[in-house]
């Protein structure tokens, strides 16, 4: 992801399902990747996310 959108150690809400922002990738602007360990699962979805606060 892109840190100028989500800085690294976030936690980002997608689906009720909460996860870290770890790494950037080479991904530019408002795109991120999920890790899964079944790539067979892989797809492209556009989901609305949040950004928790602490």
């Amino acid at each position: 992801m892109d840190t100028d959108y989500i800085p690294l150690g976030s936690k980002i809400m997608i689906d009720n399902h909460v996860y870290i922002a770890e790494d950037t990738g080479s991904f530019k602007g408002q795109i991120i990747d999920i890790y899964v360990t079944d790539h067979s699962k892989f797809d492209r979805k556009y989901k609305e996310i949040f950004i928790l606060e602490e």
